[in-house]
């Protein structure tokens, strides 16, 4: 199913192929606004880039209990390949999303399917993320989580909800307001999950180490 997904928009890509444009849009600025221009062959090299690299991200997720036997104790954590499929189709969206935008560039792909696909990406993450044991390929990986277990619960049980509220907003926004507006709310979201987790989880380690030395 997982290579299925990968395949649908090298798919789409060559049913259109005879009707996509001399110019298309590759890559999206922080505004929503595209700001890197190519080909159709540029396309599709960049489209087998992205079905590569989710690939690579998928055989290591499935097989982190292999890869991380330290951690995981050569067991696979639950949900992984739940996470791991979950992260195959993601991309396989924002891929089409990206050739469709491409074809159609006066179209609306980027707020109504780009930005909901990754708000409801991260609503998933939140669901899932408090349940993520100790692991070197997924989850809020930074020395403070990986060298202590109490660290990683706790922090793994706040980016849960930052995760969860930020994605919903994230889709709610996208879909109420205008690519600008939205593509920068995205922004900000994401910057304030990364800033709260992180610094809570230093501060989580600041405070065990003081509790020690006492």
């Amino acid at each position: 199913m997982a290579f299925i997904l990968l395949m649908v928009p090298f798919g789409y890509l060559a049913w259109m192929w005879n009707d996509i444009p001399g110019s298309v849009a590759l890559h999206f600025g922080p505004s929503g606004a595209a700001d890197r221009f190519g080909d159709k062959t540029d396309l599709l090299i960049q489209t087998i880039i992205i079905a590569a690299i989710t690939l690579l991200a998928y055989v290591l997720v499935v097989n982190v209990h292999i890869i991380d036997k330290k951690r995981t104790k050569g067991v696979k954590p639950p949900m992984f390949d739940t996470i791991a499929f979950a992260a195959v189709l993601f991309m396989s969206i924002i891929s089409t999303g990206i050739i469709v935008n491409g074809i159609y560039p006066e179209s609306s792909v980027f707020e109504k399917m780009i930005l909901p696909a990754i708000g409801m990406f991260f609503v998933f993450m939140g669901n899932v993320m408090y349940s993520i044991k100790p692991n070197r390929f997924v989850g809020v990986r930074i020395p403070w989580t990986l060298n202590n277990d109490d660290n990683w619960k706790s922090t793994h049980r706040l980016a849960s909800k930052l995760f969860f509220v930020g994605g919903l907003l994230i889709t709610l926004v996208s879909l109420g307001f205008k690519t600008e507006v939205a593509a920068m709310f995205m922004s900000a979201i994401t910057l304030v999950i990364v800033l709260v987790t992180v610094g809570y989880s230093y501060i989580f380690y600041r405070n065990n180490k003081e509790n020690k030395a006492v």
